[in-house]
């Protein structure tokens, strides 16, 4: 499983940043001979675009990340079926076949442009916006720095998996712990880099990545509880359970602040008719539906998050697997809602 949500680019909802409207103070007719509305519309598009190299880099990461978990899945299987003929040749090719992937992932990266589409040096920006656009810079040492982590955790656990081409029963349960270590230090790492593109606590993309960091915490304690029974220590259930609850609780206060802070912006570009008739106003409006949808798949997260307390409280592993394998069909549905997002945005400007 993988639970990785790219991080939503926050431009559209920059304007949020601005509670009387768009701008700090309205520009004058010398300074933006554009509409202004339609100057920050085709800036946000062109930061949208921008932003859609990394996201495609971070989609193909996770589908690596799920890859490699299928890998076990993959093993296991010949194994049982007595399939085990050259089997550390079988995994050697695998691995190699890993390492490729993942250096991909890399080498994608490393052609994308590092610097982010400039704003008219002449428009108006408030302080909240500029700190805003500042964050948003960073997007490219987060996701370098994701990288370089999960390949690093990823690293680890090939070397296990090659081990595990033996066949040996020990090298096996070495690797499904390595597996475990894996997801929880990948986890980890995703939430370094939401954490450094929370931006403004008026946009609704904070909530979102807030709700999608509080998945991560919940899943790292399932995992941990998953290791201690892989390798037979005490398992703490009902205080495990508890903490997912926790976080649980916490996905659901932040869609609903999702829900706010989108309608909140919503009205203030509906009460003013420059902006609402114009290509930005039509974005907004595109954009805030998304959210608000968006926000509908963390209620969803949150509910199985919840299943998977009951299933640690009464120690029912394959309920908690069912609720995992449908935590992570809405993480998918996630990705795609984010996708669909920087894409509206990125056309709005064509």
């Amino acid at each position: 499983m993988a639970f990785h949500r790219v991080p939503a680019l926050a431009a559209a909802f920059l304007l949020a940043c601005a509670p009387t409207g768009v701008l700090a103070n309205p520009p004058s007719a010398v300074a933006v001979q554009q509409d202004p509305a339609e100057l920050m519309a085709d800036w946000l598009s062109r930061m949208a675009a921008w932003g859609q190299g990394y996201e495609r880099v971070l989609l193909s990461r996770s589908d690596t990340l799920v890859w490699l978990v299928d890998l076990s899945a993959e093993l296991s299987a010949r194994i049982e079926r007595g399939e085990t003929r050259d089997l550390d040749r079988f995994t050697a090719g695998r691995a190699a076949e890993a390492r490729a992937r993942l250096q991909a992932d890399v080498s994608a990266y490393e052609a994308l442009s590092t610097t982010q589409p400039p704003l008219d040096p002449s428009f108006p920006v408030s302080p909240t916006l500029r700190e805003q656009i500042r964050r948003t810079a960073l997007m490219p040492d987060l996701v370098g720095s994701m990288l370089i982590s999960t390949g690093q955790s990823s690293e680890s656990y090939l070397t296990l998996y090659e081990a595990a081409g033996s066949g040996e029963p020990e090298d096996l349960i070495r690797l499904a712990a390595g597996l475990l270590n894996m997801n929880s230090a990948q986890l980890e790492a995703e939430n370094t880099m939401l954490a450094g593109n929370l931006g403004n606590p008026e946009s609704p993309s904070h909530h979102l990545t807030r709700a999608s960091i509080e998945t991560n915490k919940a899943m790292i304690l399932w995992l941990e509880h998953r290791r201690a029974i892989v390798f037979e220590e005490p398992a703490d259930r009902t205080g495990k359970a508890a903490g997912v609850r926790r976080h649980a609780a916490m996905v659901r206060d932040a869609a609903t602040q999702a829900d706010l802070m989108t309608e909140r912006l919503a009205r203030i570009v509906r009460s003013d008719p420059q902006v609402s008739a114009t290509g930005l106003g039509e974005m907004v409006a595109g954009v805030a539906a998304s959210f608000h949808e968006a926000a509908g798949i963390e209620r969803g997260i949150a509910v199985e998050l919840e299943a998977i307390a009951i299933g640690l409280e009464k120690g029912d592993m394959d309920a908690e697997d069912e609720a995992a394998d449908r935590l992570s069909t809405l993480v998918v549905q996630r990705l795609e809602s984010d996708s669909a997002r920087r894409q509206l945005m990125a056309q709005m400007g064509a």
